[in-house]
């Protein structure tokens, strides 16, 4: 989808309310976008997914059947509907309730009270994601790096896994946790670890000090994280991580890390 801009993505608006709806055209109309459609609910939005695949979808966190997770689950589960972006417009901040958007790979999170900027620039987010060109590496081959991916959400490692294949990378393998992956480390050699922090059995900070304090020391390491005790950061940071990135990822800041990450000699 080379050279899309902002004014030619197709949106789906799954919203509820109708002064958002009324609120949600007048952005669009600013931004020049001209080609969205609204539904109400959950299944309309899935029942329009499939007939008509837009770009991107923005929805609301809390729908009349269905909350926008479980929409989201529905969708990264769909092959080939799993790549599209979803921007949640909410007002809400408590961790737990966003977590699961984050887990699941949600583009961006437009809080409300938002205004035309802020829609731009989560429709930009989107924008990246659709627009992934292969990451060009001084000592690496994006095609030929070995990646482990380490995760407890399988829909986390699914997005993962496409956010680095649009990149150019290839050769993946998973892990559900620390202690999972620690076995693959022992008989396979990989280019490339990224991990979540919280995980069961053995987590992100632990997994980093075992592959510090082993063999294979030398492996860049990037974590990605929804978390937000700035405590917990700092102790992974001494762990020995290479890189952090948030959940929701940045896909310039995403870029970035990688490369220097694995350009580091």
């Amino acid at each position: 989808m080379a050279s899309l801009t902002i004014e030619q993505l197709v949106l789906l608006v799954v919203e509820p309310s109708s002064t958002q709806q009324h609120l949600m055209k007048k952005l669009c109309s600013e931004l020049k976008v001209t080609q969205l459609d609204f539904v109400t609910t959950g299944v309309d939005a899935i029942n329009c997914i499939h007939r008509t695949q837009p770009d991107v979808i923005i929805s609301s966190l809390y729908l009349e059947d269905m909350s926008s997770d479980i929409l989201l689950k529905r969708l990264r589960e769909d092959e080939g509907r799993d790549h599209i972006p979803f921007i949640l417009v909410s007002s809400e901040t408590r961790f737990e309730r966003l977590d699961p958007l984050r887990q699941a790979g949600v583009a961006a999170i437009l809080r409300k009270p938002f205004s035309r900027e802020d829609l731009s620039n989560s429709l930009e987010h989107a924008l990246m994601l659709l627009q992934q060109d292969e990451i060009e590496l001084e000592n690496f081959d994006a095609a030929d790096l070995r990646v482990l991916i380490v995760d407890d959400s399988p829909l986390a490692r699914k997005h993962i896994r496409h956010l680095l294949h649009d990149m150019g990378m290839r050769h993946f393998q998973e892990a559900d946790n620390g202690l999972s992956a620690i076995e693959l480390l022992t008989m396979t050699e990989f280019d490339l670890v990224v991990t979540d922090l919280n995980m069961p059995a053995m987590d992100g900070d632990e997994l980093v000090r075992h592959i510090r304090n082993s063999a294979r020391s030398f492996v860049p390491i990037l974590m990605v994280t929804s978390e937000q005790n700035q405590a917990r950061l700092a102790a992974v940071q001494q762990a020995g991580v290479s890189a952090i990135c948030d959940k929701p990822f940045e896909p310039t800041a995403l870029r970035n890390a990688l490369r220097q990450m694995l350009n580091h000699d």
